[in-house]
């Protein structure tokens, strides 16, 4: 039923049916990032908040990976349900499965041994080392109930079965609140008993996915398990999955190295107010990240039956929702300035000119859905070379060198500046770019396809 909706419903009504869910989803994960530092600083103390804090990246890093099989996988499953090709559908969960599993198995053996090592690494020491490397131990030998259900629950949105991905993902984050609250606050189990609370929300997570594909709630299944490995179908996992590792890593870095660059230049309270500005930006931009998530099945099937006016048509009018909803975001935030940056830094003494920075920021804000939409309907659409070549330019043709200019001969002031002008040119390139492509897609047999079904 899923797939006829898709094939047939008009594009419009899908974006508003399956972004709703998506978005919810995307901010219900976005609350599950920060439950554990809360509860660690909570009951625990500043030190494990801190510990946490310096492991985040390293666990960033392994659902990078992560991401790059979900998203070859769930190219492939979009893309095969609407060539019909149905001998896909019960060979890819094995595929993806065996890869989750080899790559859970590498982060336990590392995390095992390596944990402590690379918490220093991120520079704790002293009790936010000891907490830090406690709590990645944890995460890293039980690794698999995370990678398995994250890097799963990818092919059950591939389907466009959204609404259900966001129902298990709420189970997930519920369960992690009470089970964090029932051992740090009554057992006092302390970091370990904090991140033991994720992994058995996330191995009930796991179970639910597992579950979806067992009794056959949707078009995916175990089918007779292959004999000999399709080399072809792994490669295409991993071709079309690896532009989704760099904007992962991407992003990664864009929480990470402004701070540095503005810790350099700026004063402290420079870096605090920066530090409110920029996190505000990128929690406001988290529903643009879930509305991407609905894209994905709407191109991928629509491209696979070949409907491709359908295709070029989901691109667009997902994009123009997405910029919607973003001026619309930002209008809310921009009149209110001083006030989310008093309830964000209440002890900082707010000055025109940090309203001036907010509002800059912010009023890019609605270009945002541009990069994220052009990068998941390219690897929708099994266009990998060109999903990792926007990737890479954004990168190391806008971003990094602007990051070089403030840190090397600019002012703490200009990465506002160089932010805004990063977003803007970026928005405007890739829009540029994509036009361009669309209209040279032909309305011709697809090489994907005739793959798929071969």
């Amino acid at each position: 039923m899923q797939k006829e909706q898709i094939l047939s419903k008009p594009i419009k009504e899908l974006a508003w049916k399956l972004s709703t869910p998506g978005i919810v989803g995307m901010l219900m994960t976005s609350v599950n990032a920060i439950v554990d530092a809360v509860f660690a600083g909570q009951f625990v103390g500043s030190a494990a908040m801190a510990g946490i804090a310096l492991s985040v990246p390293l666990i960033a890093f392994n659902f990078a990976v992560v991401r790059w099989i979900g998203a070859g996988s769930a190219s492939i499953v979009s893309r095969a349900i609407g060539a019909g090709a149905n001998e896909i559908m019960g060979t890819i969960l094995y595929y993806t499965i065996a890869l989750l599993l080899l790559f859970s198995l590498f982060i336990s053996i590392a995390g095992f041994f390596f944990a402590e090592d690379l918490i220093r690494l991120m520079s704790g020491d002293g009790d936010v080392l000891k907490y830090g490397g406690q709590y990645y131990l944890t995460m890293s030998v039980f690794s698999l109930p995370s990678i398995f259900g994250v890097g799963t629950s990818v092919l059950i949105r591939a389907e466009g079965k959204i609404s259900y991905a966001m129902k298990i993902t709420a189970v997930g984050v519920i369960l992690n609140i009470i089970f964090c609250t029932i051992f740090s606050a009554y057992f006092k189990w302390g970091i370990t008993g904090i991140a033991l609370s994720t992994i058995i929300a996330m191995s009930v997570y796991s179970v639910l996915t597992l579950r979806y594909f067992i009794l056959r709630k949707g078009m995916l299944f175990f089918g007779r398990l292959p004999i000999q490995p399709d080399f072809k179908l792994l490669k295409e996992i991993v071709t079309v999955g690896f532009s989704g590792f760099l904007s992962q890593i991407s992003g990664l870095v864009r929480q990470v190295f402004p701070f540095k660059v503005m810790a350099i230049n700026g004063a402290e309270t420079g870096l605090v107010v920066f530090s409110a500005i920029y996190r505000t930006f990128s929690f406001s931009v988290t529903p643009a990240l879930g509305m991407v998530q609905a894209l994905q099945p709407v191109a991928g099937i629509n491209y696979g039956a070949q409907f491709f006016k359908r295709v070029r048509s989901s691109y667009f009018v997902f994009l123009g929702y997405g910029i919607l909803l973003m001026a619309f975001i930002a209008i809310m935030l921009l009149a209110i300035p001083g006030n989310i940056l008093a309830l964000l830094i209440p002890d900082v003494t707010i000055t025109q000119t940090d309203i001036f920075y907010f509002r800059l920021l912010i009023s890019v804000m609605f270009l945002f859905p541009v990069f994220p939409n052009s990068i998941t309907f390219l690897q929708a659409v099994g266009k990998s070379k060109q999903a990792t070549m926007i990737t890479f330019c954004r990168d190391f043709f806008l971003f990094y060198p602007m990051l070089a200019y403030c840190w090397m001969w600019g002012q703490a002031e200009s990465l506002y500046y160089g932010i805004f002008i990063e977003n803007a040119v970026c928005a405007l390139l890739f829009f540029g770019y994509m036009s361009i492509q669309l209209q040279r897609m032909k309305d011709t047999h697809d090489p994907i396809k005739m793959y798929l079904v071969k």
